[in-house]
């Protein structure tokens, strides 16, 4: 009787050991490449990207910043291929809330987003000068 409560208590704890093994390790931060060649540099919780990261996608974009659950969530800059630039927010994948964007052709938005589109509050800076407030 003696030996099988041993047993029981060496394997119990030697699961609860594992586990906790596990579950720090997927809360590390790590490189991946992915088969379509965009890469995360970034954290891990529970194999989601969670926590700050870098991700570069394969058409050349990059996104530096906050995720949450593998989506854009917080304070971001994302880094188009073609120049233009987004430093803001971002709720589920989407620019929201405040935000810069500027382009590469010299122009410039300063204000509100809402799911990826100009809205609310804000002021367009074009290349020339001009403001439209």
């Amino acid at each position: 009787m003696l030996l099988t409560f041993a047993n029981y208590y060496y394997h119990l704890c030697k699961s609860l050991y594992d586990k906790l093994i596990q579950s720090y390790y997927k809360q590390q931060r790590a490189k991946t490449v992915f088969y379509t060649d965009e890469i995360y540099d970034g954290q891990w919780v529970n194999d989601n990207k969670q926590g700050y990261g870098i991700y570069f996608y394969s058409n050349g974009d990059k996104y530096e910043g906050e995720w949450n659950n593998n989506k854009k969530h917080g304070k971001g800059k994302m880094i188009y291929a073609n120049g233009d630039v987004y430093d803001g927010n971002f709720v589920d994948d989407n620019k929201q809330r405040s935000g810069i964007q500027s382009y590469s052709n010299g122009s410039k938005y300063e204000g509100e987003n809402y799911n990826n589109k100009i809205h609310g509050k804000g002021k367009f800076i074009y290349a020339n000068g001009d403001i439209y407030d």
